[in-house]
């Protein structure tokens, strides 16, 4: 009965953390699926575009924070209220960088709003809330598909990024509220430069994996081809679901030294099934669903075995984050970034929308390939 209690309790945990993310990616893709339906593909792409943009330098305002932020809090170091002072500061730069350039104050809006909601569900994390953690993802998605569905028909596609940005804002009463009594002290990161710094640079290489893609597609290729490319996507992260899920959930807990080996594994063997399901459903319902989209089910199908290297990469990054070897991390961020990239530039302009489904795929094996290599060599190192 000893042991039951607290096996019960992390399923508990872990359910809340899967719920959160199950509804909130469900919200999310109910809602890119709609855009799909009343978009064509050309106009989907250029949606996809500006989030590029906006995600891009959301996340390089960011500073790494995130997972700095979980490491820390669950390690007891109160370190994160002098965190959120420079996260903020550099959210508002960017912001005004952004809306300097791109004249784009949804954009702009993104900017801050974004790092606002980040600021406050990675400290949820980081403590083990996890069912506060589930309440303000899916409430926030709730908001932005209501909010982006109605400037959508009212402003056009800057409207959807507008109801993304405002979505986030709510949440800053409770950042506020954090700040209640905190102590600001910037001696205390400057120990913790190296290590927060390495999350900036993973960061930065995962956002610039997931959107830089577009800024290369639209100009290079077509709109048209970026649509079928970002539907495909949109797919795959629905796919990776279960991986990221178990992510969240053992991270905390890796980083206050409790392993999770065999929740892992189950992650993995999840990731296979899943690949080999799309591969055999995905020709019965991709076409009656999106007819206008023609090139998506070939890539799509491509897509789907990224998942296991993916789940493996998630894996090996929890591991490595929890001991604060997070210069790992970034190497094989920076290596699907490059892999990705050239696949893009090659496969792209020879096979079109199916290269850069290759391309993604090679990237996702690469990076996982090399973590995997790692952990090999630190396990017989130590």
């Amino acid at each position: 009965m000893k042991r039951i209690k607290p096996f019960l309790s992390k399923i508990k945990d872990l359910t809340h953390v899967g719920i959160a993310n199950v509804v909130g990616t469900g919200i999310l893709s109910i809602f890119w699926m709609f855009l799909a339906s009343v978009l064509e593909p050309d106009g989907y792409g250029k949606v996809s575009y500006l989030l590029a943009i906006a995600n891009i330098a959301s996340v390089a305002a960011f500073l790494g924070a995130g997972q700095t932020i979980i490491v820390y809090i669950a390690k007891g170091l109160k370190l994160h209220h002098t965190i959120y002072i420079l996260s903020l500061i550099t959210g508002v730069i960017s912001a005004t960088l952004v809306f300097l350039v791109q004249a784009s104050i949804e954009v702009s809006i993104y900017v801050i709003g974004y790092i606002i909601f980040n600021l406050v569900i990675h400290e949820v994390l980081g403590a083990k809330l996890y069912t506060k953690y589930s309440k303000f993802v899916i409430s926030q998605r709730i908001m932005l598909v209501i909010l982006a569905t109605i400037f959508y028909f009212s402003f056009g596609i800057n409207g959807i990024i507008l109801g993304y940005g405002i979505s986030f804002l709510p949440y800053s009463i409770f950042l506020y509220r954090g700040f209640k009594g905190a102590k600001i002290d910037f001696s205390q990161i400057k120990p913790k430069v190296g290590f927060m710094m390495n999350n900036y640079g993973r960061d930065l290489s995962k956002i610039l994996s997931r959107s830089l893609d577009k800024l290369i597609i639209l100009p290079l290729l077509s709109a048209t081809i970026l649509g079928n490319y970002q539907l495909a996507f949109q797919v795959l992260i629905v796919l990776t679901l279960i991986p990221t899920i178990v992510y969240q959930y053992v991270l905390p807990r890796q980083a206050s030294g409790i392993q999770n080996k065999k929740i892992k594994g189950l992650a993995v063997v999840a990731s296979i099934v899943i690949s080999f399901i799309v591969l055999f459903a995905a020709p019965i319902i991709i076409p009656t669903i999106f007819p206008k989209y023609e090139n998506v089910l070939d890539i799509i199908q491509i897509m789907s075995f990224a998942v296991i290297p993916m789940s493996i990469t998630l894996m090996h990054t929890s591991k490595f984050l929890a001991l604060e070897k997070s210069r790992h991390v970034i190497i094989s961020a920076a290596i699907f970034l490059l892999v990705q990239i050239f696949g893009i530039i090659i496969l792209g302009d020879k096979y079109g929308a199916v290269g850069l489904g290759v391309a993604t795929l090679l990237a996702a094996i690469s990076e996982a390939s090399y973590l995997s290599i790692i952990n090999r060599v630190w396990y017989y190192s130590k």
